[in-house]
């Protein structure tokens, strides 16, 4: 697009979701290296991806992509004993109660 300054726009955009992924390695957010790799491969594909009229899909799929992997870290960290319930046997509760 002539005149248009997307592309510096883009390049800043690059560089703040860089020092994001960085910081969520670095704090342990995300400890596979899997996920941290295909969060900078989105990053690009969803920057570049929808071009220079309708950029603004892209940032939206990278609001929804960190908002998807930080409230799933938050559950985990916030609610560590969800997964104790699967070996409650209610029959055992049930018969200690009579």
């Amino acid at each position: 697009m002539n005149d248009s300054r997307l592309g510096f726009i883009t390049m800043v955009a690059v560089l703040i979701t860089d020092i994001f992924v960085y910081l969520i390695w670095n704090s342990k957010i995300v400890d596979s290296p899997t996920i941290i790799c295909m969060s900078a491969f989105l990053n690009r594909l969803f920057l570049y991806v929808f071009g220079g009229n309708y950029w603004i899909y892209g940032y939206i799929c990278l609001y929804l992509l960190y908002g998807a992997i930080l409230s799933h870290v938050i559950t985990k960290k916030r609610f560590p004993f969800e997964s104790a319930y699967h070996n409650i046997n209610i029959r055992d509760l049930s018969l200690k109660k009579n």
